[in-house]
This record gives structure tokens, sequence and C-alpha cells, in this order.
């Protein structure tokens, strides 16, 4: 066998490498793509969860303003649509928080609070403590300004950063291919221009 190996010649060792780079590359492509389109579509699932509740919130902050500015206020009405505002808060930064993060125990925390704002505020709106449900109310919104923005626009960056680390890697795997190509083809012109 290494009689064998030794009497390859030169033109079918470049051949070799060659073939051998374009089948690596190619597997390892087809990996690495699989990869790509699982976390670009798990970011673009959460995104549509976000923008459907973008609509829930602005169909509540409509009715919450509406309830607010009348003269005579409903207060059982407008501490209700405070509690789904509130709810509908969290929900964004809780799921916003998620789909950026990969630190599933802070993750855990964040929806045992979520929970716990929202037990909250549904048992105080059900037992007439209006004004718990407001002063939670005041405070999720309060957080949900200062920090969605920056929430959102992280996002943005780990969707530019999954789009930058899948351009370079096809350019990588675009210049083995070519690598490879060239390598296959010097063998075949070698193979046929030496003599014999």
């Amino acid at each position: 066998m290494i009689k064998t190996i030794k009497k390859i010649n030169n033109q079918t060792w470049i051949a070799i490498l060659g073939g051998t780079i374009l089948f690596l590359s190619w597997i390892v492509e087809k990996k690495f793509e699989s990869n790509w389109i699982n976390e670009k579509q798990k970011l673009e699932r959460s995104q549509l969860v976000i923008d459907i509740t973008e609509v829930q919130r602005a169909n509540y902050e409509v009715a919450y303003n509406v309830e607010a500015k009348k003269e005579k206020q409903d207060l059982v009405v407008l501490t209700f649509i405070q509690v789904g505002l509130c709810r509908t808060y969290i929900n964004l930064l809780s799921w916003s928080k998620g789909r950026i993060t990969d630190d599933a125990e802070n993750y855990k925390k964040i929806i045992n609070s979520k929970r716990e704002i929202d037990s909250t505020n549904i048992s105080s709106y059900n037992s007439g403590n209006y004004e718990k449900v407001h002063y939670n109310f005041e405070f999720v919104k309060s957080f949900f300004e200062k920090n969605y923005l920056d929430l959102d626009n992280q996002f943005s960056v780990k969707v530019d950063e999954v789009d930058a680390k899948q351009n370079l890697w096809n350019i990588i795997f675009t210049l083995l291919y070519v690598l490879g190509s060239l390598l296959v083809g010097v063998s075949f012109v070698l193979e046929k221009t030496s003599p014999k």
C-alpha cells in the first residue's frame, strides 16, 4: 500500500487535495447553512410575535387615552385597560429580552416576574384594589418606556450579526470552492501537458 502511495504523482495529489477541499467545504457549508436558517427563522418568528403584540399595545393605548381623557372616567374600565396594557408591556419586554439573551436562568427570572406582576394586577383588579393596579401600571409603563427601544435595537444588532456571519462564511466557502476547482483543473492540465 505504501509503494502504491509513493507511485502517485504530484498531479494526482493536487487533484485529490482539490477534490477533498471541494467535498469538505460543501459538507461543512450544508451544516452551517442549516444552523443559519434555523437561527434566522427563530429571529423572524420572534419578530412576528412582537409585531402582533405591538398591535395589541396600540389598541390598548388608544382605549386608555380615550378613557383617561373623559371628563367622567369609569374607574373600573380604566383599571381594566391598565391591566391589559400592563400585560402587553411586560410581554413585549420579556419577549424582547428573550430573543437577545442566551442566559436561560436570567430569562426564567424575567418570565416569573412577568407572571407575578400579571397575577398581582388581576387579583388586585378582582378585589377592587385599583390603586395597586394603577401603581403597577405606572411602574411597568415607565420601565417599558426606558428599556424597550434599547431591547429592540439590541435585536437589530443581533440580526445584523447573524447576517454578517452568514455572509462571511459564504465568502469563505465560495473561495474554498474556487480553490478546490482550481486545484482539480491544474491537476488536469498538468496531467495533459506532462511528458509520459
